[in-house]
């Protein structure tokens, strides 16, 4: 039988043609070779989501004197440390504990943490916070002038471990969300050996950020700003800036 003018034509119970059976043996092993070597090669290109986790088995309890950092935080005695505090899902905590800035408290929440900082993620319901015996702690800050930091605006929630990976412009939809929401926005900046340093970035005032600075989450940026320390809790740095001054690298 003559072939068709268009080549050979497969039919399941005839011999296979030749030039098909060239493409299968030849061209499926490459293609597939290139798909995993591709697979490859963007995993490894991938950021490293960091030991973030999100303690959710257990509920926690913490004790300590709120304060106002921009955002709320609990400022905690031995240790001293000053750890965020955020609702579920993607809002930050100022409403539900504006009345209780400057007083002794014991919270009950779960744990976020990643590279030794920590945030409280508030349970829900009225018994998530309770009044404390004793004199409330007072917050001061060490200033260092104005500096000039690059690095990346993260919402903090996402980045200490809600999500993986919870930075880079992948998550920038979400960030974006949770900033407005009231999530703190931290910049964490990188030194020249790799160590990474982080700063809650407030208005110049010191209060919560502009909803708007949430446009820069996710992406390489250039923040200047006068920089300060809490006295005795060395975790968390903080950066005043106009929102003017923060622009894309």
């Amino acid at each position: 039988m003559d072939e068709p003018r268009n080549g050979p034509i497969y039919v399941g119970y005839l011999p296979t043609p030749r030039r098909y059976l060239l493409f299968v043996r030849i061209a499926v092993p490459a293609i597939l070779w290139i798909a995993a070597l591709s697979a490859g090669v963007i995993s490894v290109s991938q950021g490293d989501p960091g030991e973030a986790t999100w303690d959710t088995s257990i509920v926690q309890t913490w004790s300590g004197t709120v304060v106002d950092a921009g955002y709320p935080m609990l400022l905690t005695d031995e240790p001293r440390q000053l750890l965020p505090l955020v609702e579920q899902g993607k809002f930050g905590a100022r409403e539900l504990i504006a009345e209780l800035i400057g007083s002794r408290v014991v919270l009950s929440g779960w744990r976020l943490e990643r590279d030794g900082r920590t945030m409280i993620e508030l349970e829900p319901g009225d018994g998530a916070i309770t009044p404390d015996a004793g004199s409330p702690s007072r917050l001061s800050w060490i200033e260092y002038g104005e500096h000039t930091l690059e690095g990346e605006i993260v919402d903090f929630k996402c980045y200490l471990g809600a999500m993986k990976p919870g930075d880079g412009r992948t998550h920038k939809a979400c960030a974006a969300l949770c900033i407005r929401g009231g999530i703190p926005p931290v910049l964490v900046t990188r030194t020249s050996s790799g160590a990474q340093r982080y700063y809650i970035v407030t208005d110049s005032d010191g209060g919560a950020l502009s909803t708007d600075a949430a446009a820069f989450a996710g992406e390489p940026v250039r923040v200047t700003g006068l920089v300060a320390r809490p006295d005795g809790a060395s975790e968390l740095a903080r950066v005043r800036v106009a929102l003017d001054r923060i622009e894309l690298r």
